[in-house]
Formats: C-alpha cells, sequence, structure tokens
C-alpha cells in the first residue's frame, strides 16, 4: 500500500510539472500527491518545494491575480514568512495605483494584502468620486442638450 501510495504521488508530481502554466495553476494535483506521500508516511517535503517554486513564479509578477496564486501556494506550503512577502507586495502596488485610474485593481490588492478597511474606504471614496462625476455630467446635459 505504502509503495503505491509513493508511485501515485510521484505520477502526479509528474502531471502537474507537465501540465503547470502560470495561467493555469494545478495546486489542486500538489494536494493530492500530498495526501498520497502522508498516506504512505513519508515526508511531504517534496510537495512542499514544488508549492514554494509556484508561490515564487507567481511573486515575480505583479498583478493581483498571480499574488492571489501566490498566497494560495504559499499557504499551502506554510510558509508564513512568504505570505509575509506577498502582503508587503500587495500592498506597495495597491498603494501606486490607489491614485491612479486603476483602483479596482487597487482595491483587490488591499484585500490580497489583509488590509480589507483600506480596501472600502478606497471604494468608498471611488464610488463618490464617481456619483459626482456622474451628476456633473448630467447637469451639463441639462443646460445644454445639444
Amino acid at each position: 500500500v505504502r509503495e503505491h501510495a509513493r508511485q501515485q504521488a510521484q505520477q502526479l508530481l509528474a502531471e502537474e510539472q507537465r501540465i503547470f502554466a502560470v495561467r493555469l495553476p494545478r495546486r489542486d494535483l500538489l494536494e493530492k500527491a500530498r495526501d498520497w506521500l502522508e498516506l504512505a508516511g513519508d515526508p511531504v517535503v517534496p510537495v512542499n518545494e514544488r508549492a514554494l517554486q509556484r508561490g515564487d513564479s507567481y511573486l515575480a509578477l505583479d498583478y493581483a491575480h498571480a499574488l492571489q496564486e501566490a498566497l494560495g501556494y504559499y499557504e499551502f506550503a506554510g510558509r508564513e514568512d512568504k505570505v509575509a512577502k506577498v502582503r508587503t507586495k500587495a500592498r506597495g502596488l495597491a498603494d501606486q495605483m490607489a491614485d491612479g485610474d486603476n483602483w479596482a485593481a487597487a482595491v483587490e490588492l488591499y484585500q490580497i494584502a489583509g488590509d480589507d478597511e483600506r480596501a472600502e474606504q478606497l471604494e468608498a471614496r471611488r464610488k463618490a468620486s464617481a456619483a459626482v462625476t456622474e451628476e456633473a455630467r448630467r447637469k451639463a446635459r441639462r443646460d445644454n442638450p445639444f
């Protein structure tokens, strides 16, 4: 049974290696491989190392989805130090975007950073700004219908 479990884990790791792409994460295969290794009574180090590699691949990118994936892989591997790096990077990117046109991405990045309060404040501020802009547009249209 243990040997079979080891083989299953190795097959899952090989499949994950073969099909992994940044735009198509397959953490589910790593989860299954870890389950098989645990059943075999073997250390799960190879699975955690692969999860760290995947997390590092995503951490190198500068958009919310990638950082969310990095967060998931690092949490899967139990690496709180890496989780903190993701949150720090997300916060920095959100701060850069908060005053620009891409405020929705900034909100998402603040959420990844664990700063839901800041995300809510930014979203409320932007909605209020959009409402003022829309009202000004309507007023201008009423004043000059042509």
